[in-house]
């Protein structure tokens, strides 16, 4: 336990094609998962592979895909008797090469993954408190901001090989800060650059893949007479420098909620418009342009008032490569996952499940390659 290990990572011989990796399991939003899977969908063939199967008393809790689409990063919990245990760990998108990088003797490891452009090191948050930053290279491993209180910061994204987002949870917002490592691990919160500040409960955040421009989205919260968490407009769309907080406002709607966002490339990107109350008969998947232009429906949804109270289920979720896009929505008392031409055209469901189903799709690990 707590002994970091670099990682054996050989380079896929060659790629089949495309293909959406997820996580299926029992749990959710709101509790810890159990009983998950970690599944390999082929976009070209449609065949459904299991690379990590359930085990008793074992959960998934994050997964993320690597910048060469070819890695997947997973945090997996263990728990036996009184004792819990956290593993971090790696699979090719083949499903082959598994291996553990470390391990935590105890505590559990809270959702936030974050590779660096380079692929060499590797963001988590730590047990006890701050983040810890290993080299995959060397199995060397740093924590940083460790008086912070435990689980208040987690990583969102690098920048660049030497620079961090991370976030800190202030139960009305969340804060986004950028963590230099070049300046050593005795930093503190209160000395780092704020870039950005959106709603905790109707709020979003993404990053570009150059890692140059951070996009951020809000909504309003709404209780009226619906029990768990709904939402409608007004809503905005922003665009800044992603080591700058300074604003170019894209998208603004009085009456329409964005609830996820992704970017697609530097000029466009997918919106989620997700009201549970008001006018929803412009709930679905859009593509936009970065500068505001060219705003296009691909995915109509069949949103319910006050569909969010089933607080089990996770909140939307985007995926996409240069082709494809990958949905994972609630609609009409409904879990679905899709997938679907950025060109447009009728998607194809990858996964349904019904709201008293046992077992839901999770978390949506992204477009990769196999």
């Amino acid at each position: 336990c707590n002994t970091p290990h670099r990682a054996t990572m050989t380079p896929l011989p060659q790629t089949t094609g495309p293909a959406v990796f997820y996580m299926t399991g029992m749990g959710g939003y709101q509790a810890v998962p159990s009983a998950t899977s970690l599944i390999r969908y082929d976009l070209a063939t449609g065949k459904q592979t299991t690379l990590v199967a359930p085990v008793k008393d074992s959960g998934i809790s994050d997964i993320s895909l690597s910048p060469d689409k070819q890695w997947l990063l997973f945090s997996t919990y263990m728990q036996s008797q009184n004792q819990s245990r956290t593993k971090l760990q790696l699979i090719r998108t083949d499903g082959s090469m598994l291996q553990t990088l470390y391990e935590s003797c105890s505590g559990f490891y809270p959702p936030g993954l974050a590779w660096s452009p380079s692929e060499q090191l590797v963001a988590f948050a730590n047990p006890t408190a701050g983040i810890n930053v290993l080299n995959l290279a060397t199995g060397q491993m740093q924590t940083f901001l460790s008086n912070t209180t435990p689980f208040s910061l987690l990583p969102f994204s690098w920048i660049n090989n030497q620079q961090l987002l991370i976030e800190q949870n202030n139960n009305t917002k969340y804060d986004v800060y950028l963590l230099d490592i070049r300046k050593g691990v005795h930093q503190q919160v209160s000395n780092l650059s704020a870039i950005a500040s959106i709603p905790a409960f109707c709020g979003n955040i993404a990053l570009s893949d150059d890692g140059s421009q951070l996009f951020s989205s809000s909504c309003t919260p709404f209780n009226g007479n619906c029990q768990g968490s709904q939402v409608q407009g007004p809503s905005t769309v922003s665009m800044q420098s992603s080591v700058e907080n300074r604003t170019n406002s894209i998208y603004n709607s009085q009456n329409r909620a964005v609830t996820a966002i992704h970017p697609v490339s530097a000029s466009s990107l997918l919106i989620y418009i997700g009201n549970t109350t008001g006018d929803l008969s412009q709930d679905g998947l859009w593509k936009i342009n970065t500068n505001g232009s060219g705003l296009t429906r691909l995915v109509a949804t069949n949103a319910q008032p006050c569909q969010y109270e089933v607080t089990f289920y996770p909140f939307t979720q985007i995926a996409s490569d240069s082709q494809s896009y990958a949905l994972l929505h609630f609609d009409g008392g409904v879990q679905k996952l899709v997938t679907g031409s950025l060109t447009g055209g009728s998607p194809i469901t990858i996964e349904t499940h019904n709201a008293n189903s046992n077992i839901h799709v999770l978390l949506l690990a992204g477009i990769g390659t196999f």
